[in-house]
């Protein structure tokens, strides 16, 4: 097939009511020096004028292909959809509130052909705007996972101190260009909130995340984002049921995360004593920031949680 039959890099947009910021951000994708990709937007049936935005974007630009879901199907299940739609070798997830400088894709697809196979994802360095689009700040560098050895990443990526990128602050490896067979190998996003953690591990434990050292990447923080302000106005349970509105289980966000962690060390495609390493690591990181007393005590407080739940509720 030609390349604009089969573009290299698949850019996949999972989109909820997001007219407010949808153009922007379409536009700063579509405006790349790197011209090689196609652009799958999925719609979890909005009830905005998402619709009207994007169909009339894929009338006339043919790298636009635009899905839209009967009924609101999670977050989780959306992301994972958008990439089950990619045919490049390449792979980039994009949000529709944030933005992309115009060299964003090339920086980070040049990156990864010079590092070479080793290398399973390419990300940039994260600016951070306000609702107006007003500079607030730069997150410091964050830095490659570069190490040689599975578990030298995974203590690198788990073991970051509170705040840092990959425990609560700017997800920018999550918007970084992927290889897709890389990708496929994981379980891809899980259904309950923050299993995009996870989904780093599992690709650490495959290979580099490298970081091209220059803010490409423009996070806009706002009150109605999945993250800040938003996560910290809902329960977990409602926030694994923004991910996966069929979820009917117990919340349970500390055990599902460390669990997670043990079963990418678990599905990795490493050695015995790999392995071994992996899963010592994820059992010291764990117990030394507080990830597994806080599971501990979710595992101890669930009968009496699943009880709650049963109890009729008085009249």
């Amino acid at each position: 097939m030609t390349s604009a039959a089969r573009p290299r890099l698949t850019v996949g947009l999972p989109v909820f009511d997001g007219e407010r910021y949808l153009e922007a951000s379409l536009r700063s994708i579509l405006d790349q020096t790197y011209s090689d990709f196609e652009l799958v937007i999925a719609d979890n049936a909005s009830s905005d004028a998402t619709e009207d935005i994007c169909r009339a974007l894929s009338h006339v630009d043919a790298r636009v292909r635009y899905v839209r879901h009967s009924e609101n199907i999670g977050a989780g299940p959306n992301h994972n959809f958008v990439f089950g739609q990619a045919c490049g070798e390449l792979f980039r997830w994009a949000a529709a509130d944030d933005l992309v400088r115009p060299t964003a894709f090339a920086r980070c697809v040049d990156l990864l052909d010079d590092v070479g196979p080793s290398a399973m994802l390419a990300f940039s360095q994260t600016e951070v705007i306000d609702e107006h689009s007003e500079h607030l700040r730069y997150w410091a560098a964050q830095g490659s996972v570069d190490q040689h050895t599975p578990d030298g990443r995974l203590g690198a990526l788990i073991g970051q101190p509170s705040g840092h990128l990959y425990s609560g602050g700017p997800m920018s490896p999550f918007y970084g260009v992927v290889r897709t067979a890389a990708l496929r190998s994981t379980r891809l996003h899980q259904s309950f909130y923050g299993s995009d953690s996870v989904l780093l591990v599992e690709l650490a434990l495959r290979g580099k995340l490298v970081e091209v050292p220059e803010a490409l990447y423009v996070q806009r923080q706002h009150s109605a984002q999945s993250g800040g302000s938003w996560s910290s106005t809902k329960t977990a349970l409602e926030r694994d049921r923004w991910v996966d509105p069929g979820f009917r289980g117990i919340a349970m966000p500390q055990s599902r995360l460390l669990a997670g962690y043990f079963k990418a060390v678990l599905d990795a495609p490493l050695t015995s004593a790999e392995r071994r390493r992996c899963l010592w690591a994820v059992a010291a990181v764990s117990r030394r920031n507080g990830t597994l007393r806080d599971a501990f005590g979710e595992i101890r407080r669930a009968p009496a949680a699943a009880a709650a739940r049963l109890r009729p509720r008085s009249a």
